[in-house]
This record gives structure tokens, C-alpha cells and sequence, in this order.
């Protein structure tokens, strides 16, 4: 029996551990799957309103979701309005308005074809929104709306209006990297517009906005106008500079999000936006181009184009300092496919060839070289990881500087920038 006894408390140890650890568990019917969330100031109170139809507490899709709400008129007037945790100082408006898309669980177990519970073309999904002075108490009151609590485990954007953005970023990337079920790979865009009307997009090949757009921002093979990067980037550039360059995303109709140009921060705040062109030239200079195309002007012809597919490319950054100034060179390897061409001029001439390279180069180092200058001259942010460079390699240097690196050294900073284009593929199939 005294031998026995050990083996006994241990099994009677383990019970009670694995019945502690399933004390809070929570079943997947009682939680809240949050797809998307979009962050936005709530509006004036003189304009609710106005507005409150396409402020409504809880949507589905782009209708207001209607049911028990269109009973007596507190319970519509509850819905057509954010909710509120706690009754807000006298006239003084909650900071955030924040806005959540879920799906309906039995909408989707019913499928497409009307049988099960919820079928036959129905809403599949709900957009809800809440205001309130921090997020904590915005997902109470969602959860009172809802009545389940939200579960962020599948996560795929986030999405932070430009208003909301300009006051600082600092306390949502605050409160969302401290939920330990987000995984870090999820999408963080900034809205031009409203952030809410992304996640009420109903795209005709997605069931959900939120994974629309995180399949729209991972298509850089398509393209190097847009932004990839998610949640663990953006949180290690924030940390290092407090500079990052963000997607840029809006609503451009009911069933369309555009995604393209980014968004600048800087010291966590929004201050400015970047073309797709200028994107496009901030990618190459990083080295984050994996495809795209880029139009340049037949030398033969000043009315046709010649349409150059990226095929790969390599880019190495250096840095030297020279009588105690920063000197950073940017060179590019890439090769090219020339996929359209609307001249009938002959590409197995050589020297012509030759023209077509040399005038893809150009239109590449005048992309880097006209987003480093307006980084430099016009936002003084430095988004392209020279500071990190400097502080490896010489970091006496980078502590006397360290400062005010954006706004006084990196403008100062010289940067060269070289380019070699070979065009790889020219011929079209016979």
C-alpha cells in the first residue's frame, strides 16, 4: 500500500490540473468569431443623428439587421445606435467606435441551397459596432449586443481609419498584441475613409470582407503598388523607429475594397499618404518586390509602350560613412519579360534592346530615388531601415545621432542608387 500511495497523490495531482485547465474553457457556441475589425471615431453628436442607419449597432452585411429590432421604437432606437458601456461625460463623445464582422454559424452550417438551419441566400454574416473610451470596454459591450464573447484566434485584418490614426496608433497596436489568441501574421491597413465601410463590403466571390482583403493584400506577384506585411513586422519597426509604411485600403463600393499606395507613419502617427507609383518605388528600394509590371516608352516610338514583367530581383544596401555623414548605396539586380508590346518594332536588334533596358533601369531608379527624396525632404521619416543599419554598424556614430536621426541626419544623408535591368524573354510564342 506505501508503495502504491506516490502513484495514487500523482494521479489525484494530474486530475486536478487538467480539471483547472478546462475550468475556463469556453465551447465554440458560446464564442464570437471575429473575422475583421475596423477602428473609427465616433461621429459628432450632431451628426448622429443623421447618420444612425449607417452608424446601426448591429448590421448584417449592408442592411441593417432587422427582426426584433423593428418592434418598438426603443428597441430600433437601441440598435441604430453604438452602444455605450457607460454613459458618456457631458458633452463629451467616446474616443473610439469600434466595429467587428462575424459570421453566422447557422447560416453557414445551413450552406447555399436553402436547406439547414439558415440557408436559402440569407445573411451569413453580422457587422457590429460599439463605442467607448477603450477597447476593453467596446468588447464588453459587444458581448452584451452579441451575447457571446468575441474570440480572436482567426483573425485576418485590421483595419484603423485615417482620423483615428492621425491622434496615434499606439493604443490599438497596444491592446490587440496583448490578446494572446491574435496570431501575429494578421494584416494591419489604414483606411482612407472610414474603416467600418470595408468591413460592410459583401464581395460577390468572398462570403466575407475580411478575407477578401487578406487575399487582396498578399498579391504582390500581381503587383508592387501595395503593401504586404502583418502584425509582427509592423510591431518590430514601430519598436525599432516608430516609422512604418501601411496598406492603404477603402471601400469603393458595396461589393469592392481597393487596396493599393500606403499609408506613412510616423512616431506611431499618420502624416501622410504615399501614391501607388511611389509604393511601388518604396517595395523595390526594400527589396520586397516579387512581381508586378511597369510600362515604359518605346525609344523608337514616343506613342507606344512596352509592357516589362518582373521576373526576379536581388537588392543589396551599403552604408559607409565619409568625414562623418551617412553614405548609402542601393544597388538592384532584376530581370524582366517583356509581355506587351503595341509596336511592330523587331526586339532581336540588339543595340535596340539594349535602349528598351536602359530606359527600364531609369524608370526604376527614378521610382527609389523620388520616394527616398520625399522622405527625406517632405515627411523626414526614415521608413527604409538606414537607421537600423547605422546603429549595427557603427553605433558610437548612431548615438550621437540617434536623437534626431528623422528629423535633421537622415534628411542629410546621401543615397545612391544603381539599377541593372536584363530583359530575359522577349519573343512571342509561334
Amino acid at each position: 500500500m506505501k508503495a502504491i500511495r506516490p502513484f495514487l497523490i500523482l494521479i489525484f495531482a494530474a486530475v486536478i490540473v487538467i480539471c483547472a485547465g478546462c475550468s475556463n474553457r469556453v465551447e465554440i457556441n458560446d464564442r464570437s468569431i471575429v473575422l475583421g475589425v475596423a477602428i473609427d471615431k465616433p461621429a459628432a453628436p450632431e451628426e448622429e443623428g443623421q447618420g444612425k442607419e449607417q452608424q446601426g449597432g448591429t448590421q448584417t452585411g449592408n442592411q441593417q439587421n432587422q427582426g426584433e429590432d423593428s418592434g418598438s421604437s426603443p428597441q430600433k432606437q437601441e440598435s441604430e445606435e453604438f452602444l455605450r458601456p457607460e454613459p458618456p461625460s457631458e458633452g463629451k463623445s467616446p474616443r473610439y467606435a469600434m466595429t467587428i464582422e462575424t459570421p453566422i454559424i447557422k447560416a453557414l452550417a445551413g450552406g447555399g441551397d436553402g436547406g439547414g438551419g439558415g440557408g436559402g441566400g440569407g445573411p451569413k454574416k453580422l457587422v457590429v459596432s460599439a463605442t467607448g473610451d477603450t477597447f476593453w470596454d467596446i468588447e464588453r459591450s459587444l458581448s452584451i449586443r452579441i451575447g457571446r464573447q468575441d474570440f480572436y484566434g482567426h483573425l485576418k485584418v485590421l483595419i484603423i481609419s485615417e482620423e483615428v490614426a492621425r491622434e496615434g496608433i499606439l493604443p490599438v497596436m497596444d491592446f490587440f498584441t496583448r490578446r494572446r489568441e491574435i496570431q501575429q501574421n494578421i494584416k494591419l491597413a489604414i483606411a482612407n475613409g472610414e474603416a467600418r465601410k470595408v468591413l460592410e463590403v459583401e464581395p460577390p466571390e468572398e462570403d466575407f470582407a475580411a478575407f477578401y482583403l487578406d487575399s487582396m493584400l498578399q498579391s504582390l506577384y500581381r503587383t508592387s503598388a501595395k503593401i504586404n506585411t502583418d502584425m509582427l513586422e509592423i510591431r518590430r519597426d514601430l519598436t525599432d523607429s516608430g516609422n512604418v509604411v501601411l496598406p492603404r485600403v477603402r471601400a469603393s463600393s458595396p461589393t469592392e475594397i481597393v487596396a493599393g499606395g500606403a499609408a506613412l507613419i510616423k512616431d506611431w502617427k499618420f502624416i501622410g499618404w504615399l501614391s501607388e507609383v511611389e509604393t511601388s518605388g518604396y517595395n523595390i528600394a526594400r527589396g520586397n518586390v516579387t512581381g508586378g509590371a511597369i510600362n515604359i516608352v518605346d525609344p523608337k516610338d514616343p506613342e507606344g509602350l512596352i509592357t516589362v514583367l518582373l521576373r526576379g530581383s536581388q537588392i543589396k544596401t551599403s552604408l559607409e560613412l565619409v568625414d562623418q555623414k551617412p553614405v548609402y548605396t542601393i544597388e538592384g539586380i532584376s530581370e524582366w519579360d517583356i509581355v506587351e508590346k503595341g509596336t511592330e518594332t523587331m526586339l532581336w536588334d540588339t543595340s535596340y534592346l539594349a535602349q528598351v533596358e536602359k530606359r527600364l533601369e531609369m524608370e526604376v531608379q527614378r521610382r527609389v530615388i523620388h520616394v527616398i527624396d520625399k522622405m527625406q525632404r517632405e515627411f523626414k521619416a526614415d521608413v527604409f531601415g538606414f537607421g537600423g543599419m547605422l546603429s549595427q554598424k557603427h553605433p558610437d556614430y548612431w548615438a550621437k545621432v540617434k536623437s534626431q536621426w528623422d528629423d535633421k541626419y537622415f534628411p542629410e544623408a546621401e543615397v545612391y542608387v544603381k539599377v541593372t535591368a536584363d530583359i530575359r524573354r522577349t519573343e512571342t510564342k509561334t
